[in-house]
């Protein structure tokens, strides 16, 4: 039995600690520890390197295209602010709305001149 105190391994049926005499519980468990997966180098442990920089290429993009979205629509260099900002996402979405809109009416009246 594994003694919870001093960690020391004792016969079976022990009730006292051949170390430190803390009491032995009947129904103690022990557990294999091996070395922490985390932490082990070698071949194939480089996935994480591999996501990391992936996803970091990936939101650098996304970012890139959010700007470059809120400078067309708001017609200024987006602040850090605006990237998070609910209210100027609505305004961007209302003039992308206005826009459509504008360009329906044209492209209607046109087809209506050539009729």
């Amino acid at each position: 039995m594994l003694c919870s105190s001093c960690n020391t391994r004792n016969p079976e049926g022990a009730t006292k600690c051949s170390e430190c005499g803390s009491s032995l519980l009947p129904f103690s468990v022990e557990v294999e520890t091996g070395p922490d997966p985390y932490y082990e180098t070698g071949p194939g442990k480089a996935e994480g390197l591999v996501d990391i920089i992936f996803n970091s290429i990936a939101a650098w993009v996304s970012g890139f295209k959010m700007r470059r979205e809120l400078k067309k629509a708001l017609g200024r260099k987006p602040t850090n602010a605006d990237l998070s900002s609910l209210h100027t996402w609505m305004e961007v979405r209302d003039k992308e709305e206005k826009v459509s809109i504008a360009e329906k009416r044209e492209a209607s009246s046109s087809r209506a001149s050539r009729s």
